[in-house]
């Protein structure tokens, strides 16, 4: 699904438009145009038929290039092993993800818990991922022709990142689960979560000035992604927490 000039969602569960498997977030693939990335990969419990929705938009997943991982939970993360080994694409995330991806460690990636929650079933294994490209905040890569900013974001959990893509004199935010439309946030008992640094997180990309948000789960925007996360930064700058997405 074509969403702006550069950006497709081929991905999303239960908690999006139904496109993958029900356990998938928001899957976005970039288009650089001699290159292409994918944002965060799903669960991979059904990786073809995420193919399959890249090769009905017409790309072909060997010129994935790299993948950016918002963060570790496994909605998001447990489909990169899958793009590292099958298409050699690079892995970006930050640094105290790719320790936890490295390692196949279930308690880091929250998966431990989950499966303690009936989220995900017991014999569920994410395969160790190596990473190419540990991140903290303020690195810049290139996808073809666009260029990617790394933000520090954390708050939903430990070592989560958001990606500004510039697209047309325009900023886009993929947000993962810092902070969605409408100005919800994502705030679970699962480990790493801290509220102060939620806080933080939403004063900063409230000053980003961006346009289009395109988040983990739910709806996103083309336009109004300013709004949106200015929203939830008042509501925490003034003690207040926004809406939970659930």
């Amino acid at each position: 699904m074509k969403l702006t000039q550069h950006i497709y969602l081929v991905g999303g569960g239960r908690l999006g438009l139904g496109l993958s498997h029900e356990s998938d977030c928001h899957i976005y693939l970039v288009d650089g145009g001699e290159a292409l990335a994918l944002i965060d990969t799903g669960s991979g419990l059904d990786t073809p038929w995420l193919l399959r929705n890249i090769a009905a938009e017409g790309f072909d997943p060997h010129r994935i290039a790299r993948i950016f991982l918002t963060h570790p939970h496994i909605d998001h993360a447990g489909g990169a092993a899958y793009f590292q080994q099958t298409f050699g694409a690079e892995v970006v995330c930050s640094a105290e993800v790719a320790l936890s991806l490295a390692s196949g460690d279930e308690e880091p990636t929250g998966l431990a818990e989950c499966k303690r929650l009936g989220w995900y079933p017991e014999a569920y294994r994410v395969p160790a991922c190596p990473v190419a490209h540990p991140v903290s905040g303020g690195e810049r890569f290139q996808v073809g022709e666009l260029t990617l900013s790394v933000i520090s974001a954390p708050g939903h959990c430990l070592g989560h990142m958001a990606y500004l893509l510039e697209e047309g004199g325009s900023r886009q935010l993929f947000s993962g689960d810092a902070v969605f439309a409408f100005g919800r946030v994502l705030l679970e008992y699962l480990p790493g979560a801290d509220m102060w640094q939620y806080r933080q997180t939403m004063v900063a990309l409230a000053k980003l000035e961006i346009r289009g948000i395109f988040p983990g789960h739910g709806g996103f925007s083309v336009e109004y992604g300013q709004d949106f996360v200015k929203a939830a930064a008042e509501k925490m700058v003034h003690a207040h927490v926004p809406g939970n997405l659930f």
